[in-house]
């Protein structure tokens, strides 16, 4: 199964080179939508693909600005960022959370989960707020009504940086619902809240220098 990282990276690519082959794919994505609003995964049973189709959407408007092929994906794509907040995050506090090791950005990090789990996984949460950045600047461009969407995207900022950084580490660390446990496994995509701005300067100064010294001069 290809993961959500390797499929945006691909999709990212082909935007570049060849941009209607990339909206095609997300229309034929998005047709596969559940009436909740999740967009189940083709090889991995009950699991729903991470929120990237904003990103790669907004990628193509940057390069093909019609707002005729935007505005008919974009309904479907606010109802899939509406899905991990309404149905997967139970606490309300703008953290959804991935159940099963597919969702994850790096699904090998979860490898031994045979079943399914409740984590709070800020590689993923990264990935969905730059997500939710991307489709807030094309709903505003749109003018669309955004107000839950900015709710919910200020509420995983604020839970990021607050519930699921940890200074001993130095790096956003996940946290098991089930277990009320937080996670040690501090791997590289769990920088990914910085590619979406949620530190603040000073704490994204920290988190680079962090970077540096534990993966360039390690």
């Amino acid at each position: 199964t290809t993961s959500a990282m390797e499929q945006l990276a691909l999709g990212l690519g082909y935007a570049h080179s060849d941009v209607g082959k990339v909206w095609h794919w997300l229309e034929q994505e998005l047709s596969r939508q559940t009436e909740q609003g999740s967009i189940p995964q083709l090889q991995a049973g009950q699991s729903c693909t991470p929120p990237f189709h904003s990103i790669l959407a907004w990628t193509c408007w940057k390069k093909d600005p019609s707002s005729a092929r935007i505005e008919e994906l974009f309904d479907a794509l606010l109802q899939s960022h509406h899905y991990w907040y309404l149905h997967r995050d139970s606490q309300e506090l703008g953290l959804p959370c991935i159940q099963f090791a597919e969702e994850a950005v790096i699904p090998d990090s979860y490898q031994n989960d045979d079943a399914p789990f409740q984590i709070q996984d800020p590689a993923f949460l990264g990935l969905l707020c730059r997500a939710n950045e991307c489709l807030i600047e094309i709903g505003e461009k749109l003018h669309r009504d955004l107000s839950d969407l900015i709710q919910w995207h200020e509420l995983t900022v604020f839970g990021l940086n607050e519930d699921l950084w940890d200074e001993s580490f130095k790096s956003y660390c996940g946290f098991d619902l089930i277990s009320g446990q937080k996670l040690g496994n501090t791997i590289l995509a769990n920088y990914l809240p910085l590619w979406a701005g949620v530190p603040d300067q000073e704490l994204a100064e920290e988190i680079c220098r962090n970077l540096i010294k534990k993966y360039l001069l390690a």
